[in-house]
């Protein structure tokens, strides 16, 4: 993620953010005309998801690993899973993660990984993924998170099998 220290543009590593830290955010446009205004953005809280033993696949879009059905845009407006941005034809770079995260954001808005690629964050007003899709990082769904233990505190910690990290 693209972080702000002092003015300073910076990067950092998501399991190194911490409730608190400022990150460099996008917000969802649903009229596509034109680019959407970058802002800054608090983090909330960081969530860690314990995945199955057998590891849970990720995919590789521009240098940066998501889960497959994770939803993420190339800086054009239009968004589609990680495994949709992976071109066909061709073997995509894939992995095995143990451990995957996600993040609740103040203002719910989408982060910047590196080389131009958004992802959608909790909370990110992302209601709909398309015709016949179910709703997505609802900005309702993610109130239900404050009263978990360890959202005031920044860190909630999902054991593996307690939550879905596709």
């Amino acid at each position: 993620m693209f972080t702000t220290v002092t003015g300073a543009p910076g990067y950092k590593r998501m399991d190194k953010l911490v409730k608190g830290d400022k990150l460099w955010t996008r917000r969802y446009r649903r009229n596509q005309l034109g680019p959407s205004q970058g802002h800054v953005s608090i983090v909330e809280c960081v969530m860690t998801f314990v995945c199955p033993p057998e590891g849970q696949p990720m995919v590789e879009v521009e240098g940066n690993f998501l889960t497959l059905d994770h939803y993420v845009d190339r800086g054009n407006g239009k968004w589609s899973t990680a495994e949709e941005l992976t071109h066909p034809g061709t073997e995509s770079i894939t992995q095995l993660a143990h451990i995957v995260y996600n993040i609740k954001l103040q203002r719910g808005d989408h982060i910047e990984h590196c080389n131009r690629v958004y992802a959608a964050t909790l909370g990110a007003r992302f209601d709909t993924a398309g015709p016949g899709k179910e709703p997505t990082y609802s900005e309702e769904a993610s109130r239900y998170l404050q009263d978990l233990p360890g959202y005031a505190s920044g860190h909630i910690h999902w054991a593996s099998g307690t939550a879905s990290v596709d």
